[in-house]
């Protein structure tokens, strides 16, 4: 566990002090199929910050998290081919290893982006965990390639206390304040070879991942399969349509969709949101051009719903990230 080990050599505080009062142990922990919830996560790093007082924690925790600590999913991403194929292996396995996170891959001319989104409930630490995610995720692509992988890193949230002083990794960028939680790579790294890619080893592990997803509750991958259905096809508009497409009846998609915390609606707007800001990304794509790849009526439609989602008109915003 990397959060146990940088305790240790940077504080000196014995994981035992960290693990003790939770209950916890890090065996336990250590395993490959080891699940850890947005909650247990959040009462780890409530556990750290009391211990260490540091404000830097999240990105010390980040730039430190060796690959190995995802588990089954790490040695998935560690036999991949390139750094794209592990990316996609990425967001089609995590829901194995935790539900604190969830992962949306978009590529589009120029540069490929990789969103987070937090459905579960982190408690206070929500921004340590935000800000160790997206410097983690710098530092698992340029171990793959070894190769420092440039990213720009944005987070939804106010820059944390001390930041600056501790430091980003180098090659990465990242701002506050943003619209939404995402990574942004350049689309020519995607096709870095991964230096420990084994093509063998790599059907036998994710054929093993996908063997525990579909042992989580019915409820939590119905989720996930409407989540990327959803993504693929934003001309599903309503919940009955998407339950055609999943084979459950609406009722049971509302019902299941509740007991893992969220909705069609949630699901379909936050799939929209992220699919508009990668088409807007790209000014050669049009505001009606995007209306009606995204299924609006017309693009003041459009409009309307992307003011409500991220507080801002298309073409201002459009503006703001393409000066």
């Amino acid at each position: 566990m990397s959060l146990g080990q940088l305790l240790d050599d940077e504080y000196g505080i014995a994981a035992g002090e960290l693990f003790g009062p939770l209950g916890w142990t890090l065996d336990a922990l250590a395993t490959p199929s080891a699940r850890l919830t947005a909650a247990q996560a959040g009462e780890l790093l409530a556990r750290a910050v009391e211990l260490t007082k540091d404000p830097g924690l999240g990105i010390r925790l980040g730039a430190r998290a060796p690959v190995p600590i995802l588990g089954l999913m790490g040695f998935a991403l560690m036999t991949s081919a390139t750094l794209g194929d592990a990316l996609r292996q990425l967001v089609e396995l995590l829901p194995a290893q935790s539900d604190a996170f969830r992962l949306d891959f978009v590529s589009g001319e120029g540069q490929a982006t990789l969103y987070l989104s937090v459905p579960g409930d982190f408690g206070r630490c929500q921004d340590i965990a935000l800000v160790a995610s997206i410097v983690g995720v710098q530092g698992v692509a340029s171990h793959l390639t070894g190769r420092v992988v440039p990213i720009v890193g944005e987070l939804a949230v106010a820059a944390p206390e001390g930041w600056r002083e501790v430091g980003l990794p180098e090659g990465m960028r990242c701002t506050f304040d943003a619209p939404e939680h995402r990574v942004v790579f350049r689309t020519e790294d995607l096709e870095r070879p991964v230096v420990s890619a084994e093509p063998v080893a790599n059907r036998l592990i994710v054929g093993q991942v996908r063997e525990q997803l579909a042992r989580l509750p019915e409820g939590q991958s119905l989720a996930e399969r409407s989540r990327r259905l959803l993504e693929d096809e934003p001309r599903l508009r309503s919940a009955a349509q998407l339950a055609r497409a999943l084979g459950v009846s609406e009722r049971a998609l509302r019902r299941r969709l509740a007991e893992a915390g969220t909705s069609f609606r949630e699901q379909r707007d936050a799939a929209l949101r992220r699919r508009a800001i990668a088409l807007l990304e790209q000014p050669e794509i049009s505001l009606s051009d995007i209306a009606e790849r995204l299924g609006f009526a017309d693009s003041p439609s459009f409009s309307r719903a992307f003011a409500r989602w991220v507080g801002e008109p298309p073409g201002r915003f459009r503006k703001r990230r393409n000066p």
